[in-house]
C-alpha cells in the first residue's frame, strides 16, 4: 500500500510539472518576471507562456487549444470563454492597463495634437482593434482626437507587432501599452506621453482558468493562478506600469 501512495505522489509531481498560460500580448513583458520568480520557489513545475492578441487566444481557447490559464487584455474575451462552459470560474481583473503614444523619431512633449496635425507624419500604428482589446481603446482615441486619421492607420496582430514597428522604424508614431516602455524592448527608448484617460475606457484585464480533466495539471495552474494575485506578483505589474485592482 505504501509503495502504491509513494508511485502516486511521484506521478503526480511529474504530471504537474509544465503547464502553459496564454496571456494577452501587453501583459507578456511582465508575466515573463512573474514565471521567473515563481520558478525560483517552484522548481517543479515548469510554466510555459504563449502570447498574442487576446482575440486570437480566445479563438484558440473555443477550439480547446491546451492552455491552462488565459491572461486576456480586457474582461470580455474571458467572459465569453466562461459563457461556453470552458472556465472554472468568472473572470478575475489582475491588473489595469494604459495607453500611451511611443515614437523613436518624433517629440510630443509640445502636445500630442500638433504632432497629429503634422502632414510629415504619415502613419500611425495601433493593434488591430478586431481582436487587440489595446487595439479598440486605440481607436477609440483616433476617433476621439482626430477621425480624419484613421487612412494613416496601420495595425499590428498585437501590440507586440505595433512596438516592432517603432523599433524598427517602421512608423514615427504608435499608440501602444504602456508596459512596452518598462520592458527590454522599449525601457528608455525615444519619446512616450500619456493618453488622456478619458478618451477611452478603462482596460480591465482579466484572467481566467480554463477547465482540464487533468486532476494533476490543475492543481499545478490553480497554485499558479494564486500566485497570479499576490503581492509579488503585483508589485510586477506595478513595475510595468499597470494599476491593480
Amino acid at each position: 500500500m505504501l509503495l502504491c501512495v509513494l508511485i502516486s505522489s511521484a506521478f503526480w509531481t511529474a504530471a504537474a510539472q509544465e503547464i502553459t498560460i496564454a496571456v494577452s500580448a501587453n501583459a507578456r513583458f511582465a508575466v515573463e518576471e512573474i514565471i521567473s520568480v515563481y520558478a525560483q520557489g517552484n522548481p517543479a513545475v515548469k510554466v510555459q507562456m504563449v502570447a498574442g492578441s487576446s482575440g486570437k487566444l480566445t479563438a484558440q481557447i473555443l477550439n480547446h487549444a491546451p492552455f491552462h490559464i488565459f491572461l486576456s487584455a480586457d474582461t470580455s474575451y474571458p467572459q465569453q470563454i466562461y459563457r461556453t462552459g470552458l472556465a472554472l470560474e468568472p473572470p478575475k481583473v489582475y491588473a489595469y492597463g494604459k495607453l500611451v503614444w511611443w515614437s523613436l523619431a518624433v517629440n510630443s512633449a509640445d502636445g500630442i495634437l500638433p504632432l497629429l496635425r503634422d502632414k510629415s507624419l504619415r502613419r500611425i500604428a495601433i493593434a488591430n482593434p478586431r481582436i487587440a482589446p489595446y487595439g479598440k481603446q486605440a481607436m477609440a482615441v483616433i476617433q476621439a482626437l482626430a477621425p480624419e486619421l484613421e487612412s494613416k492607420l496601420i495595425y499590428g496582430r498585437s501590440v507586440n507587432q505595433v512596438n516592432q514597428y517603432v523599433l524598427t522604424n517602421a512608423v514615427r508614431l504608435a499608440l501602444t501599452s504602456q508596459s512596452v516602455l518598462y520592458s527590454t524592448d522599449g525601457k528608455n527608448k525615444g519619446h512616450w506621453t500619456y493618453v488622456d484617460s478619458t478618451l477611452y475606457a478603462p482596460i480591465a484585464q482579466s484572467a481566467v482558468i480554463i477547465k482540464t480533466d487533468n486532476h494533476q495539471a490543475l492543481q499545478a495552474t490553480l497554485q499558479f493562478y494564486d500566485f497570479l494575485y499576490s503581492a509579488q506578483a503585483a508589485a510586477i505589474f506595478r513595475k510595468f506600469g499597470y494599476r491593480l485592482p
